[in-house]
């Protein structure tokens, strides 16, 4: 028969590295003599705790992984996706960096702990890193950009990327400047038909949670520039023709050079008739405002009255054919 000597008491579970002493006890025979052979056994234990690391999002291509340290008696080692490299394979503390290009990309490192004394023993764990790409928005920032009144605005234009699938945009009034997206971009225009500030903010959304976003801000300010009017251009000679602004003001003060005002003086509408021809002018100022006077150059054609000379003998006849 076998006894466990020592330990004493072996019957509990294995762990780590256990040496145990046996006694081998033969049945006295007839001649009344036992024998004994003690052996000595180590026992290794095939099962150690393991841990990888969580599972994690990060914003960018490098990371430190610090996994638990194998116990002795294991070799340990990562295992490693594509498009992964580390600066110590064997080592629990990895500083991982991604070389792909595609974001976000899900990265399922292996840590793998192999028994010296037990062949073929293996425990592995598994941690899985998401790397994520920062949005972008470019240009990075807004400035201030001026806009002059009842006039289309220069248009700005905002493209956004990265991790960025799209961006909110606030600020702007629901009507005059306004925005619209095409694609992946934000083109900012319009008519500025209102006098002040607007403060407007674009921000990225679709971004990894790891990530922040990216924010641009910007004011575009509406002042009184030159002062449009509407009314035909070019004209002829002789015709009359009414000539107007949207620009608000508290009175309006009107003069023409090569016609006279007929009607309107002081209001927002003039009605012009055209006495000479050339590159005449029409120059609007306003009170009230800090809008600057404007001269708008008006072409007027002269008319025409052709003189048909014609030689005819008496009997003959002769057709006149219009002229347009």
């Amino acid at each position: 028969e076998f006894t466990v000597t020592t330990p004493a008491n072996a019957s509990h579970d294995i762990t780590g590295h256990t040496l145990l002493t046996i006694t081998s006890v033969s049945i006295p025979n007839e001649c009344s003599v036992e024998l004994a052979q003690m052996y000595n056994l180590e026992l290794y234990n095939d099962v150690t705790d393991l841990t990888a690391g969580d599972d994690i999002n990060i914003c960018g291509t490098q990371y430190t992984l610090d996994a638990s340290w194998p116990s002795s008696g294991w070799n340990a080692n990562w295992i490693l996706p594509e498009g992964i490299t580390i600066d110590d394979i064997s080592s629990p503390i990895a500083n991982i960096t991604y070389t792909g290009t595609t974001f976000p990309y899900d990265a399922t490192l292996q840590w793998r702990f192999e028994s010296l004394n037990c062949p073929g023993s293996v425990v592995t764990d598994d941690v899985v890193i998401t790397f994520a790409t920062e949005p972008t928005i470019t240009p990075s920032a807004g400035g201030t950009t001026n806009a002059c009144f009842w006039q289309d605005m220069e248009e700005l234009t905002f493209e956004y990327g990265g991790g960025a699938t799209g961006v909110s945009v606030t600020g702007f009034p629901q009507y005059g400047i306004s925005y619209e997206e095409n694609g992946n971009q934000i083109v900012i225009g319009g008519n500025a038909n209102d006098v002040g500030t607007i403060n407007y903010t674009i921000t990225s959304t679709g971004q990894n949670e790891a990530c922040p976003e990216a924010t641009v801000t910007g004011s575009i300010i509406v002042g009184y520039c030159d002062i449009p009017i509407e009314g035909p251009n070019p004209i002829c000679q002789g015709e009359t023709a009414t000539y107007s602004t949207m620009v608000p003001g508290m009175y309006y003060s009107w003069t023409v050079d090569g016609g006279t005002i007929v009607s309107g003086q002081g209001t927002e509408s003039i009605t012009v008739q055209w006495t000479e021809a050339g590159n005449n002018t029409i120059n609007i100022a306003l009170s009230g405002t800090d809008a600057q006077p404007t001269s708008h150059i008006i072409t007027v054609n002269p008319s025409y009255h052709p003189v048909i000379t014609a030689s005819i003998c008496e009997g003959e006849t002769y057709t006149e054919y219009g002229f347009s």
